[in-house]
């Protein structure tokens, strides 16, 4: 019977092999599971890339064989360097990258409908739009290559991310300001943004919640972050921050724990995809947690019994 378990378990693996091989077909990755000693799981890359890596850029092979902090390096040597566009030019990348169907800007605070030269001041709620550090730009004292990097910035409404300041995200409990979209852009989207004060275990502080179809896109933002500038990373600023500084995780606990949770709960878009692909043509690097949603796991499931909890639930 042992001889026989072995046997399938080659012809599963020779399967899987196979399947990548062909440029056509993204790499299908073996699925998480929970290893017999129950003291961790098993996290490794699962799950469907979808970059057809025609260019070799992810080395597969190589990242399938390892996971947790030793993964994240991987993805560092990776994804670390890329081709710096500078601040002023991030209008030209979003027009490649955060336009809709009908060339408006994408507002991922507001929904409002811009045009991409709608800049300027505002007053109220739909006035202009700018750039948002999802990543304030205070915690890392506007130091380059991270004040440019077209990942972690977004259009968006420049009066919400004007309440939303140099606040951590997070979740609210008592919300001081609340603003629910009304539509602006016609696309069937309801966005709720609120600041106030923490409801999550760890952090007491007032923090920003943004609307839930995008909380997966920061998390995943957050998780390119730490480990695009795992070098970096653990000099940033850690006080009222979501940033716990270590070079891994990279994020403090209460904030790793949510945003893991938040990149389960919304899973990658095609818009992030679009978008993922859009960058890369502009600054040659990818994030890697949107061409596999699972590497979330793979990166951070063991860190703690929570963050196990999350990604073994997600396995079933």
């Amino acid at each position: 019977m042992k001889h026989k378990v072995k046997l399938g378990i080659l012809l599963a693996t020779a399967a899987a092999v196979l399947v990548g091989c062909k440029d056509d077909i993204s790499v299908i990755l073996p699925s998480i599971s929970t290893n017999k000693d129950s003291t961790s799981i098993d996290v490794k890359p699962s799950g469907k890339w979808t970059y057809d890596n025609k260019d070799n850029y992810y080395n597969y092979d190589d990242l399938n064989k390892s996971d947790g902090k030793e993964l994240k390096t991987k993805l560092f040597k990776t994804i670390g360097t890329h081709t710096e566009i500078g601040y002023k030019s991030l209008v030209t990348v979003y027009r490649d990258s955060d336009a809709r169907s009908d060339g408006t800007v994408w507002d991922i605070y507001g929904d409002f409908s811009y045009s991409f030269s709608d800049v300027g001041n505002y007053k109220n709620e739909g006035d202009t739009w700018n750039k948002e550090h999802s990543m304030p730009k205070s915690w890392f004292k506007d130091a380059t290559p991270m004040y440019s990097d077209a990942f972690h910035i977004y259009p968006s409404d420049g009066k919400i991310n004007g309440y939303r300041g140099n606040h951590p995200y997070g979740e609210v409990g008592s919300a001081t300001y609340t603003y629910i979209t009304k539509n602006q852009a016609k696309t069937g989207i309801t966005l709720t943004n609120k600041l106030g004060k923490s409801s999550i275990s760890g952090y007491s502080g007032t923090v920003f919640e943004p609307g839930d179809i995008y909380k997966g896109d920061f998390a995943r933002s957050y998780f390119y972050m730490v480990t695009a500038y795992e070098d970096k990373v653990a000099s940033w600023q850690t006080g009222n921050t979501n940033l716990g500084g270590t070079s891994y995780p990279g994020l403090n606990v209460w904030s790793l724990e949510m945003m893991l949770r938040w990149s389960l709960e919304d899973p990658v878009s095609q818009k992030e995809i679009d978008r993922n692909n859009a960058i890369y043509g502009h600054q040659h690097n990818r994030n890697p947690y949107i061409d596999n949603d699972s590497l979330a796991c793979s990166v951070f499931g063991n860190y703690n019994s929570n963050t196990k909890q999350l990604c073994s639930s997600k396995s079933k």
